[in-house]
């Protein structure tokens, strides 16, 4: 492919859902088996929640908006937020009081940061 057919978009100065947007209108969406537009576009989309989620992660750093956070990437499938969420708390909270900041959780994602969360050894969580 030459460099005339390659058309390059600053696609980190749009909201992520309006590149996800627009590629699949160009290129077509799943149904139209160009997976690899669509999986890029589903990709930009993760990077750009990733880092809006990290800098809020950053600027108000509390056990609550930690679990918030967690809560909202296990929900949409963003692991690389959920590892950040428990590095943070593994690195921040000596000890997490787990009925009063995780009382309102659903039970699965309880669990889930709970297993990933209690691998630190210096944590402890009552």
């Amino acid at each position: 492919m030459d460099n005339k057919n390659i058309c390059h978009i600053p696609f980190f100065e749009f909201p992520a859902n309006i590149v996800e947007s627009f590629l699949i209108a160009c290129y077509g969406g799943p149904l139209n088996n160009c997976q690899g537009v669509y999986l890029m576009a589903k990709q930009l989309r993760s990077v750009s929640i990733m880092n809006a989620s990290i800098q809020n992660l950053e600027t108000n750093i509390t056990i609550s908006n930690v679990v918030s956070q967690y809560q909202f990437a296990y929900e949409n499938d963003e692991f690389n937020l959920m590892k950040k969420c428990v590095e943070l708390i593994k690195s921040r909270f000596k000890y997490v009081k787990l009925f009063n900041e995780f009382q309102n959780l659903p039970k699965n994602i309880l669990h889930e940061l709970a297993v990933n969360v209690a691998m630190s050894p210096n944590l402890e969580i009552f």
